[in-house]
């Protein structure tokens, strides 16, 4: 297992991650759909945002990695995705890059405590992003504290 902090680089075959960004909040507001929209969550959001960069010679699959916290496995949310401004490419060709966005929608105390003590876990094989299809596993600890779920994330 690789490890790497959010302020640095996570390097696995294939691919690296860097900028990770990471949001909580109980709503979301989008204006992507051409109009001001405002999304609750059933209890905290946590949005992730980091940079994935295609290092190998095949192209990679953005899928959704694994938000570990307190021992708890928790996965995006596919349906709430379209909630964030950011569209993720199906797949990222040998060296390009791309931003990737990835919502959860967690219990309040997971969300509260998923910045300064979570763990976003991603697929290290050459060509899997996701921690669920993987047979190696990167892991990337969140970064710092955050206030607890309120107010918007935009």
């Amino acid at each position: 297992m690789t490890i790497a902090n959010a302020d640095g680089r996570l390097e696995t075959p294939g691919k690296a991650i860097s900028d990770v960004r990471v949001e909580t909040g109980t709503t979301i507001v989008n204006d992507r759909f051409g109009g001001r929209q405002k999304f609750r969550a059933q209890g905290g959001f946590v949005a992730v945002t980091f940079r994935l960069e295609n290092t190998g010679d095949e192209p990679i699959y953005a899928r959704d990695p694994t938000l570990v916290v307190d021992g708890k496995r928790y996965s995006a949310d596919p349906a709430k995705q379209t909630y964030l401004p950011v569209i993720n490419p199906a797949t990222i060709q040998p060296g390009a890059f791309e931003t990737v966005a990835f919502l959860y929608d967690i219990p309040v105390p997971a969300a509260r405590r998923g910045r300064s003590e979570g763990v976003l876990e991603v697929g290290a094989d050459e060509r899997e992003t996701s921690a669920d299809f993987a047979t190696a596993l990167g892991r990337i600890r969140l970064p710092g504290k955050l206030p607890p779920p309120r107010g918007s994330i935009s």
